[in-house]
């Protein structure tokens, strides 16, 4: 019978683990706010932290640019959504090291892992890389950093694991946000290193499926939304 995964660990490769480095997480400072709101001139909302670290930024619009959720106190989810009625996901990520960034088609733009990278450019090469094995790859982070311009308003740039750092600026409202968290080999295991070059260039070939529906997160942005006026 096996036994169940320490909290926090992960297993990769099936047999080496990485976990959480919970000295540098302690270091970081989440955003936290008194809940006041920040508004545009034309009185929209345009940001509301509370002492919690959740909070959401909004487009001027009116419409919700980014949700921050937390659960258990640590565990934070961010989702970036589109300025449009449709409100479709462009980015999903959490502080345990996944993420997934769609373009304005919906398909997968980049995809996050606490091992490995993924980043799928329209007309260009495809990338993979290992965060814990650097000679698979120079040409990703942390070598040469990813950005991704979500829209006028939102960038995001991927310069390591421990560096994905949000922009939203729009002429002097402006916020920026670290969604990145950092893994280190767990006591007394070695560094990992995943699998090889080549069966990082099989898993590409899935670039072209559209990501599962993410309607989960819906209630949630609405729980949020219901505790403001309309625009």
């Amino acid at each position: 019978m096996m036994e169940p995964e320490p909290e926090g660990k992960k297993r990769v490769g099936g047999k080496k683990k990485v976990e959480l480095d919970t000295e540098w997480i302690q270091e970081v400072k989440v955003r936290k706010g008194d809940g006041k709101l920040i508004l545009y001139p034309n009185e929209n909302i345009f940001q509301v932290l509370f002492p919690d670290g959740t909070g959401q930024i909004h487009y001027p619009s009116g419409r919700l640019a980014l949700l921050i959720s937390c659960t258990d106190g640590e565990e934070f989810t961010y989702i970036i959504l589109e300025d449009s009625l449709e409100a479709s996901i462009r980015a999903l990520v959490n502080n345990s090291g996944h993420a997934t960034f769609n373009d304005e088609n919906g398909f997968i733009w980049s995809s996050l892992s606490s091992s490995l990278g993924y980043y799928f450019p329209k007309g260009k090469n495809q990338k993979a890389w290992n965060w814990w094995n650097l000679q698979v790859h120079v040409h990703v982070p942390p070598f040469q950093p990813i950005s991704l311009k979500i829209n006028s308003y939102i960038q995001v740039h991927i310069r390591s694991q421990d560096k994905i750092i949000f922009s939203f600026l729009h002429r002097q409202k402006q916020f920026r946000l670290n969604l990145g968290t950092k893994f280190k080999a767990a006591a007394g295991l070695a560094r990992p290193c995943h699998g090889s070059q080549g069966h990082l260039c099989v898993t590409l070939t899935h670039r072209k499926t559209r990501p599962p529906s993410l309607t989960w997160c819906l209630p949630i942005c609405t729980r949020f939304s219901d505790n403001f006026p309309a625009p």
